[in-house]
Parts: structure tokens; C-alpha cells; sequence
């Protein structure tokens, strides 16, 4: 896969994917073991502006780089996917760097806090040819897909909001710890 502004394109099918992560706290702690558990990919990359959690997440989960910068972290090293892990007010800077550098970025929410932002990341991502996903992990939960479902027949009316919070039972979810 060429990425602009990067070394060595990672082009073989049989690589693993290159994920760097930005924002070592505890969301990042999920990223990591789900990243772990994935035979096509690895963590390679690390930052946060706090260096020494970085460094600590660093050794606990074995990635051999660890930065303090996003521009650090994307200069030094050469990814295929960046995870934005940051506090919200950082997403949008933080995935700005990544796709202008033909990153494709995994953020999560909220993409940005503007509608101006937020579609200025998916055009640089379109005119860079990566993909930019923001993460929603209940999006294919059984019970989210049934309540889809549920809204699209309009068995409801016409559902104009939703609001909604997630509680789980580790004993009928323990996929979801």
C-alpha cells in the first residue's frame, strides 16, 4: 500500500498491518488487546504527550517505538493505520497529520467537533485514497441491530431521536469486556 510521505510501501498481501496508536490511556488499553489478537496486524507505534505513560504502555503491551508527538510519531515511523485515542479537542489535528501523510485513521468519537472538520477529514482521506473509520463498537451488537431494524419498519413512527445508554452484564456480554 503507497503512503505519501512514507518509507517503504507495505504492499504485500501477507504483511501485517502497521498500527500506531495516539493516546496511551485507557481507551487505548482495548485497541491494544484487540490489535494483539489480530494475526494481520501489529502495534508498532506509540505516543502521548505524557512520555512516561507512554513509555509504561509501551513495555506493558511490547511496541518497540514510543514518541511524544504526533508529528514524532508519524515522522519516525512508518504506518499503515493510526488510531487517534486522544482526548476529543486533539481527534481532528491528530487525524489531519495521519491522512495528509496517506494514514488511514481509525479515531474515535467524535470525529471533530464541526461539521467543517469533520468533512474536511473525509475529503483529505478521499483525495489521499485511505479511509478514515470512526469508531462505533456497539454498531453491530445484536440487540443495536435488532433496535435498527426496529426504527426502519416504523413500527415506532417516525423515531426523530434517540438517546440511549449502554449498561452491561459481564455475564451475558463477557465478548464485550
Amino acid at each position: 500500500m503507497q503512503r505519501k510521505g512514507q518509507g517503504k510501501p507495505n504492499n504485500s498481501w501477507q504483511a501485517r498491518l502497521r498500527i500506531g496508536i495516539i493516546g496511551c490511556g485507557k481507551v487505548a488499553e482495548y485497541h491494544a488487546r484487540f490489535i494483539k489478537a489480530l494475526s494481520s496486524a501489529q502495534l508498532i507505534a506509540v505516543a502521548d504527550v505524557n512520555e512516561e505513560a507512554a513509555h509504561r504502555f509501551a513495555e506493558m503491551h511490547g511496541v518497540p517505538h514510543v514518541r511524544a508527538t504526533i508529528d514524532d510519531l508519524l515522522d519516525a515511523t512508518e504506518l499503515d493505520v493510526l488510531h487517534v485515542i486522544t482526548p476529543p479537542p486533539y481527534h481532528y489535528e491528530c487525524a489531519k497529520a495521519a491522512l495528509d501523510r496517506g494514514i488511514h485513521v481509525f479515531v474515535e468519537k467524535p470525529v471533530a467537533f464541526t461539521a467543517r472538520e469533520a468533512t474536511d477529514l473525509y475529503e483529505r482521506a478521499a483525495a489521499r485514497g485511505v479511509l478514515l473509520c470512526p469508531d462505533f463498537l456497539q454498531l453491530f451488537h445484536p440487540k443495536i441491530q435488532e433496535l435498527s431494524a426496529l426504527m426502519d419498519s416504523e413500527q415506532l413512527g417516525h423515531v426523530v431521536h434517540v438517546e440511549s445508554y449502554l449498561c452491561l452484564n459481564p455475564d451475558d456480554t463477557p465478548e464485550m469486556l
